[in-house]
């Protein structure tokens, strides 16, 4: 009601009023209150509460009531009911309008009774429909009779209202996801089985769930001994409702009743309920290996390769399907007694189903030669097989008659007593230089047989101030020998100190001779004392050309390193029945791979030595290696893998010298594959190496990386500590 248009009460006589008002005594003060409480809350979108509408009267006799109107927020809200209090007699107005978000109410007292007091004037039940921030408010403007007010013998009273606000948030998540029904054990072996079901949602059927809580036991699973049963790890991420999902569960001992059953969780997290429990029976210990493979054959071959070909056997005798070969050569027949000291072959083809016809090619063989082959077969449980038959056939000779290109054939540096010869072929070639006082020559330098393109020899044991006629050879790694055209040149004269450093009074190239009897080489203006009557004739050199001097002309140069002769420090040798070529460097021995590596050396087949068995087994193996132009020191492993070294610290824990290293070429280094698996010997604990260290955790993992276990490097504590750790490798 306002107080334009409504009912007014004077001392019990009810009266309407039009828009002229009159009195009948003095109006009070405005002093009543209405207030909403609570004033504020927060509450969840879908929950239900209740506020009350207080009047305080401030002591005033009142004679009703008008909320026009009650405002609330109708995006936030939905006011269910208003249940009028009794602080006044007759409620005339009860509206809820929920299209527009407004309440309409009005309450007057009857028969000449009052209100004082303070009191609920009314209940307003709500609930709280998105989420956002309400506003429930009075229509109120102080001296104002069109909104609500409270009435004393027809005036408004009503000097304060109290609002409220309200918080309203998302409602919280307690739908846990559904409940898994259809939990089965798909497949089994000796030590796993594989169980696959289908997701749930996040709230019930809906949605993506959190997490698996999957467990094992070997009695059956309930609610009671759920907490008891042996946590499964590595389980899947949820996928989307209604998605097929399965898991193999590893490391179960063989012929073992196992029971499993789930949760699952979403995000809050609500857990779902124990699924359906489903039990598997691991297979009895795998004792049977792949059977051996009895139609091996030696195919197709080229200079460097030969093919096999056989019949693949199976996982257990000739069924199913085995997990890898060991395929190996040799150049005498292949038996389980000499299997062990056969080479192995990498890069094995994968087994196919038993019955496949299956091809691979062995590289990286040396031309005209025979080999044998043989291999062996395992199964994932690592039974392995009998060795195969043992076929042989050679690789063929490839004929070059090709002789070398020579050019740029110049001398340089003449001196009195020699000169440097400089040329360049078009393949790797051996060098050595004709010379003498006349197109006849007559002399030689030492043939230079290492394989190079660029050469540079020098000529010695020559008069001063002589011209001299020069030819050069070379002579490629097949025989074929090319001989340049004549060419001279004039060595200087005694006194003018040739190359050798200006006034000095013999140039580079000289043989002096000092009092005491010792025999120097004048050598870039130093001199070099020669050590021994063999390390002169060990370079072929002149006795002649020998000249004895006074101490005080050999105290002239500066101290040189001494000289020790013209052997190399390599040497190339292979036993008499074996084909395979081993170079001796720092006191080792190191088979070189391929006839691609041995011709990238520029080594020629005529500086092969033959040498006993016994001496060949007298040398160590190699085990460090390095290029030139890299500063990473690797292990060589037997298997001819290579480690690398990453810290001088495991370098030294390993009590190696680095006088054994050995530099080997880029041609050489690249035949030669990383190591990509290690383990300690402490521990059976097996990690791959990528960029750090990943613990393999089956046996079924190993196998599927494609690594034999003959490809595991054993290393010590300090190098597997060198590597983070990352993600374990499973399936």
């Amino acid at each position: 009601m306002s107080l334009t248009n409504k009912v007014i009460v004077f001392s019990g006589v009810v009266l309407a009023v039009g828009c002229v008002g009159f009195f009948v005594r003095a109006l009070p003060a405005r002093a009543a209150i209405l207030a909403l409480s609570p004033v504020s809350g927060s509450y969840t979108v879908g929950q239900n509460f209740s506020l009350t509408v207080n009047l305080n009267t401030q002591g005033a006799n009142t004679d009703g009531v008008d909320l026009h109107y009650l405002r609330f927020n109708k995006t936030y809200l939905e006011l269910k009911s208003a249940t009028p209090g009794a602080l006044y007699a007759n409620t005339l107005t009860n509206v809820i309008d929920n299209v527009n978000g407004t309440y309409n109410f009005s309450q007057v007292s009857s028969g000449g009774a009052h209100y004082n007091g303070s009191g609920v004037l009314l209940t307003l039940n709500f609930q709280a429909k998105a989420i956002g921030t309400a506003v429930v408010s009075f229509d109120f403007t102080v001296g104002s009779s069109l909104d609500c007010n409270v009435a004393v013998v027809g005036a408004d009273v009503l000097g304060a209202v109290t609002n409220g606000s309200y918080t309203i948030a998302a409602a919280p998540d307690i739908t846990p996801p559904a409940t898994i029904t259809n939990l089965a054990v798909s497949s089994r072996a000796s030590n796993s089985i594989t169980l696959t079901w289908t997701s749930p949602g996040d709230d019930g059927a809906v949605g993506l769930a959190m997490s698996y809580d999957l467990r094992r036991s070997n009695a059956i699973i309930n609610d009671g001994n759920w907490a008891g049963a042996t946590l499964v790890t590595g389980e899947p991420a949820p996928q989307a409702a209604g998605t097929s999902q399965s898991m193999m569960i590893s490391g179960l001992a063989s012929g073992t009743t196992y029971y499993f059953a789930l949760k699952t969780s979403d995000e809050i997290p609500n857990i779902s309920a124990l699924s359906n429990v489903v039990s598997g029976t691991t297979d009895s210990p795998d004792t049977t290996a792949p059977a051996a493979v009895t139609n091996l054959t030696a195919g197709s071959a080229t200079g460097s390769s030969i093919t096999l070909t056989w019949t693949a056997s199976g996982d257990d005798g000739v069924i199913g399907t085995a997990a890898s070969y060991d395929v190996r050569y040799s150049i005498s027949q292949i038996t389980e007694a000499n299997w062990a000291g056969a080479s192995q072959v990498a890069g094995e083809s994968v087994p196919q189903v038993s019955g496949t016809s299956q091809t691979m090619i062995v590289g990286s063989l040396l031309t005209n030669t025979t080999y044998f082959f043989a291999l062996k077969i395992s199964d994932e449980a690592l039974n392995i097989s009998g060795v195969s038959n043992s076929p042989s056939a050679m690789t063929i000779t490839i004929l070059d008659t090709t002789k070398p290109v020579i050019s740029g054939v110049q001398s340089s540096g003449a001196y009195y007593a020699g000169a440097t010869v400089a040329w360049t072929t078009d393949e790797p070639a051996t060098a050595q230089v004709d010379y003498g006082v006349s197109a006849g020559y007559g002399n030689s330098t030492i043939l230079n047989a290492s394989l190079q393109t660029s050469h540079s020899e020098n000529v010695t044991n020559v008069n001063p101030a002589t011209s001299y006629h020069y030819r050069v050879r070379s002579k490629d790694a097949a025989g074929n020998e090319a001989v340049s055209g004549d060419y001279t040149f004039v060595t200087a004269s005694t006194q003018s100190g040739g190359g050798g450093g200006g006034t000095l009074p013999y140039g580079n190239g000289a043989f002096l001779k000092s009092p005491d009897n010792t025999i120097y080489l004048i050598d870039n203006s130093q001199k070099r004392r020669i050590i021994s009557a063999d390390a002169f004739d060990s370079c072929k050199y002149n006795w002649a050309s020998v000249v004895s001097v006074e101490q005080s002309v050999i105290d002239q140069y500066v101290n040189g390193a001494d000289f020790n002769g013209c052997t190399t420090e390599i040497i190339l040798v292979k036993t008499a029945n074996d084909s395979a070529v081993y170079q001796i460097s720092k006191g080792t021995k190191r088979h070189l791979p391929s006839i691609e590596v041995f011709n990238s050396y520029g080594y020629a087949w005529s500086g092969i030595q033959t040498i006993t068995q016994a001496q060949l087994d007298a040398y160590p193996r190699t085990e460090l290696i390095k290029t030139d132009q890299d500063p990473k020191t690797y292990h060589f492993s037997t298997t001819r893998v290579r480690r690398w070294l990453a810290s001088s610290a495991i370098f030294d824990g390993y009590g190696y010298q680095w006088d054994k290293l050995v530099i080997i070429n880029d041609t050489e280094m690249a035949v030669y594959p990383d190591c990509r698996v290690i383990k300690t010997v402490t521990s059976p604990d097996v990690y791959m190496l990528s960029n750090n260290k990943r613990k393999i955790t089956s046996i079924d993992a190993y196998n599927t990386l494609g690594y034999r276990w003959e490809d595991i490097d054993i290393v010590s504590q300090l190098e597997m500590d060198f590597y983070t750790t990352g993600e374990p490798y499973s399936i």
